[in-house]
């Protein structure tokens, strides 16, 4: 066979590899496990009892909770994974309330196990998400610059957040305080879907949601809404990485389909 016959078949069986997809590195997924939210009305502590979901190794457990309050919460309970470390506290409310969204990697199976955040003022609210296929180390919530606002009643939008990563799952959380229901949550891209949200009625009332989607190209949401009724609230958006996948070969450069490259 000719020199310049095996260089043009070799050219072909790389373009061919390219357009079928050869397993390159990529991103992976990102898939929601499973939801929890604060038990009965609570006042100045809640409890939150993981269901009978299995986690695994690496699952991010993301904890968000409001309060008419600024402080932080004391976090204690069952729950056997590392302490819940604070990724963002959003002021609301003329500063007076907050609303604070924390996480904690999953080193196994914490079905049944409880989280108790307790030291809250008057009325609180609690919900809990768990995602799997976010980055394995470092921060799983940092794909994105968190943009947060204090937002006046009849003001349900607040600027838009620019993920760095294909896949990366964006994320917005909307707390109230009195307890306010929130819907229609949505922005340019993804489209958003309320995974969890909690009303309780103890004390004077507060209120938390939290919605997410797949955003699978990298860039601009575009300025996220939802709709309430028209009260001040605090909003904030986040984005998960998802974990890199590792490429499984690379296109061979000898001996590929039986031609002697």
């Amino acid at each position: 066979m000719s020199r310049g016959l095996v260089a043009v078949m070799r050219l072909v069986i790389i373009v061919m590899a390219l357009l079928v997809g050869w397993p390159w590195a990529g991103e992976g997924a990102v898939t929601l496990v499973t939801t929890a939210v604060a038990a009965g009305n609570p006042t100045t502590s809640f409890t939150i009892t993981l269901p009978a979901v299995a986690t695994q190794a690496n699952d991010i457990i993301i904890l968000e909770y409001t309060h008419r309050g600024t402080t932080d919460g004391t976090i204690t309970g069952t729950y056997s994974g590392p302490a819940f470390t604070e990724k963002h506290d959003q002021l609301y409310a003329t500063s007076t309330f907050s609303g604070k969204t924390l996480y904690s990697r999953a080193t196994g199976d914490h079905q049944g196990q409880t989280i108790i955040v307790s030291s809250l003022t008057n009325s609180s609210a609690g919900v809990v998400t768990i995602y799997r296929g976010a980055l394995a180390s470092g921060d799983p919530l940092a794909d994105a610059t968190i943009v947060g606002e204090q937002n006046a009643a009849a003001n349900e939008t607040q600027a838009q957040i620019v993920t760095a990563t294909n896949g990366a799952w964006v994320v917005l959380v909307v707390a109230n305080s009195p307890d306010v229901a929130i819907s229609s949550q949505a922005c340019t891209s993804p489209t958003l879907t309320e995974r969890v949200e909690k009303l309780s009625t103890g004390g004077t009332d507060t209120s938390i949601a939290h919605a997410s989607g797949e955003k699978a190209t990298a860039g601009a949401t575009g300025a996220f809404t939802w709709a309430q009724i028209n009260d001040a609230s605090g909003s904030w958006a986040y984005a998960i990485q998802p974990e890199p996948v590792a490429a499984t070969s690379a296109v061979p450069t000898r001996s590929l389909m039986g031609v002697g490259l």
